[in-house]
């Protein structure tokens, strides 16, 4: 008989839970509130006298199938009680989008699909290639878990948004709407100092976690690799996977807003937005090189260089921004200038190092020979060209007019010339806040540059770190202070980024419930070999450091089942140092490679996990 703490259910427990901030920030009644607040008054959204149709309609549900007055997704329960990999990974896909929508970002679900597809149909080159989808997911709430339940990380962010400026008090109008309003959304008391403490800062962590967690192997589309001996220079599936970035920018953005394409695309033109072009980009190289181009992003500087915050100095940290077109730059250039403004030299350094290993695994190749596109570089750059698209758009409008579009456009003989009435819809479409945004603070100017730049650098940067590629080049690049002193690599602390740590270590805690991808790979352990690991094998609890069970557990002087029966494990809004987990699968060593990968990796990842093995279970 598998434990009840086994992560599977102490996870669905967990999510299930009124008394904790991922209930409140993921309840459907909630965000079905702010969107009746927001379209009560459009014609879209009254119904149809004659055929009773109705266009603008709230299309989440609520599961039925939790007992109590619990208010949960209903792809998120049926997540959890899926028993087939392929229910599990559609609503795994169903729910990212969701989580998505909450921070105005799910047509980037667009991504997590299309990796979806060329794993289930298995159009992979790796042979060792495993589930991300469900893997993506699993990591997203296990990192709230972490956030809700280790004090440690959440003074880490903390700080981390006081280093941004990032304001964590919240709003007269969003206190008030939750105190207004009938329905509760939780067991938190609204009334209580620690909802008005902590419900900006939950915004907060939830807008930059869902970036980094749920797109952060979005990158897995241009999964292919050359051998570094051959002289092709193209691979048919990262060709494949450039077309669909190229139809995302080109095509599916548009149709996500309900407009027309054909106009769409000339309006950019005239607002000075780049529109990616991936038509072209077939070789590993020139692919490598347009993933880094994000443009010029002159609206957004524009818009920043007018925030007082970056106006009224003048060192060189600020002349990124101060100078015309000073943003005009490739994509690492722009994360390392977000981490010297904010004075922070060791994630510089590590994304030095991350670049010059993405670009050497392009053209010498790496892992056993083959030459690639690294996921996770992928993945941040995929996404940052698809936020600072929107932002470029958004800014564009705001500082462009009709009048002022209108002599702009009439200066450009070979542009297709918009109306009036098409440039305000497809404006309004465009800039216009959704309630869920506007409650927590809009859209503000330096969204792109605190956080945006942030969420992106963290998904870049959770994979090569884990490479010994990574480690090489920290030997070989770093200098030393003395002569005797031992080159190191660089690892991340929770101080240093709180949210490059996180994503690193859920990405490598998780190994549970991951199929393999490749079809004559699929299935092989029901014969020969290990088992995988699966959820019921992996135990999860709190423990509180003040306790003796964590003083004998830090120690290993335990077996793991006592532990099990002697500590109450509880999943509730009490804040514990330590969150364990008990590895209980019939791979031996595999809690060994997890904590050397963590330890090569991270800095002090053991005072937020500890995680134990069979073996030392077994003591």
């Amino acid at each position: 008989m598998k434990n009840e703490n086994n992560v599977k259910q102490v996870l669905f427990e967990y999510v299930k839970n009124p008394k904790t901030w991922f209930y409140w920030y993921h309840n459907p009644k909630r965000l079905e509130a702010l969107f009746k607040e927001d379209h009560k008054t459009e014609d879209d959204y009254k119904e149809d006298t004659e055929c009773h149709f109705t266009k603008n309609v709230w299309r989440f549900e609520e599961s039925k199938n939790v007992v109590g007055n619990i208010k949960i997704e209903k792809n998120l329960v049926d997540f959890f009680d899926a028993v087939l990999d392929e229910v599990r990974l559609k609503k795994a896909n169903l729910f990212a989008e969701y989580a998505l929508y909450i921070s105005d970002n799910e047509d980037l679900a667009y991504f997590r699909d299309t990796v979806a597809r060329r794993e289930i149909s298995a159009d992979i080159d790796y042979d060792r290639q495993r589930d991300h989808a469900v893997h993506t997911l699993y990591n997203y709430i296990f990192g709230w878990y972490i956030f809700e339940n280790s004090d440690k990380l959440q003074q880490a962010f903390r700080d981390h948004f006081k280093k941004l400026k990032i304001h964590l008090e919240p709003n007269d109008d969003h206190l008030r709407f939750y105190r207004s309003i009938e329905i509760k959304f939780c067991e938190i008391n609204i009334n209580s100092r620690e909802f008005k403490e902590s419900i900006s800062l939950v915004n907060e962590f939830a807008e930059v976690w869902s970036i980094a967690s749920l797109l952060h192997d979005i990158g897995y589309i241009l999964e292919g690799n050359l051998s570094s001996a051959s002289p092709e220079v193209e691979n048919v599936r990262v060709s494949n996977g450039s077309k669909i970035i190229h139809d995302y920018f080109n095509h599916w953005f548009w149709k996500s807003f309900e407009v027309d394409f054909r106009v769409a695309k000339d309006i950019t033109k005239t607002l000075g937005v780049v529109v990616p072009d991936f038509r072209y980009s077939r070789s590993l190289a020139s692919l490598g090189d347009h993933l880094c181009d994000i443009g010029s992003c002159e609206n957004i500087r524009r818009e920043l260089s007018n925030n007082m915050e970056y106006k009224q100095f003048n060192g060189s940290s600020y002349k990124t921004i101060q100078e015309d077109h000073g943003l005009n730059r490739e994509a690492f250039s722009i994360w390392k200038e977000h981490y010297k403004f904010y004075r922070n030299k060791k994630m510089q350094n590590i994304l030095y190092i991350v670049e010059r290993v993405y670009k050497d695994t392009v053209w010498i190749g790496a892992d056993h020979g083959n030459r690639n596109l690294d996921h996770g570089v992928c993945s941040g750059l995929i996404t940052l060209q698809a936020l600072t698209f929107f932002h470029e758009l958004v800014w564009g409008f705001k500082r462009l007019k009709w009048d002022s579009f209108n002599d702009e456009q009439k200066k450009d003989k070979s542009c297709n010339y918009v109306s009036h009435e098409i440039f305000e819809h497809i404006s309004d479409k465009v800039v216009r806040v959704p309630k869920r945004m506007k409650i927590k603070g809009g859209f503000y100017s330096d969204l792109w540059f605190k956080k945006v730049l942030w969420a992106t650098a963290s998904a870049a940067i959770h994979s090569v770190i884990q490479k010994p590629e990574y480690r090489e080049k920290c030997k070989k690049h770093l200098r030393k202070k003395e002569k005797t002193e031992e080159k190191k690599p660089l690892k991340i602390g929770r101080d240093d980024d709180p949210l490059a740590f996180l994503g690193v270590l859920v990405d490598v805690l998780q190994e549970w419930d991951r199929y393999k991808v490749l079809k004559l790979k699929r299935g092989e352990s029901a014969f020969s070999g290990a088992v995988p690991l699966q959820s019921t094998d992996v135990v999860v609890g709190l423990i509180n450091c003040d306790s003796i069970h964590y003083k004998v557990l830090r120690e290993l002087a335990f077996t793991g089942s006592e532990l099990m029966q002697r500590t109450e494990v509880e999943i509730d809004l009490i804040l514990s140092d330590i969150i364990y987990l008990v590895y209980q699968g019939d791979e031996k060593d595999l809690f060994e490679e997890l904590r050397k990968k963590l330890d090569r990796c991270l800095e002090k990842w053991r005072d937020i996990v500890l995680v134990i093995g069979k073996a030392e279970e077994d003591m």
